[in-house]
């Protein structure tokens, strides 16, 4: 993320928002409202977020501990976490992916 932010992107605080650059600024402004990419520090960040766009749960080093893709309507579709939980018995594999299955209870699904 700082490598990120000393390339021009904006701090936003509650999340970094990565833009599209480019020669032709109407093209440019089209494609930075169809995909966006969020950064949030904490514990958690939301099952719900802006359509086809991702967010990073990062630590406080800015480390990345989960990737989350949203779907066309929002949800959360996918978890890519970056770390074992705390728990290498139970999570071998780093990174691993949670596929989120609306249908069901819980909506996140085992690692794979």
């Amino acid at each position: 993320m700082k490598q990120q932010i000393e390339m021009g992107f904006p701090d936003l605080n509650s999340g970094l928002i990565l833009g599209l650059t480019g020669g032709f600024d109407g093209l440019s402004n089209i494609l930075n409202l169809l995909i966006i990419h969020f950064v949030r520090k904490g514990e958690t960040f939301p099952v719900i977020g802006k359509p086809n766009s991702t967010s990073d749960l990062v630590d406080k080093d800015d480390n990345i501990i989960t990737r989350r893709y949203y779907g066309p309507d929002g949800k959360a579709i996918k978890d890519v976490d970056f770390t074992d939980h705390g728990n290498p018995k139970q999570h071998p594999k780093v990174p691993h992916e949670h596929d989120w299955d609306w249908s069901k209870k819980p909506p996140r699904g085992k690692w794979k």
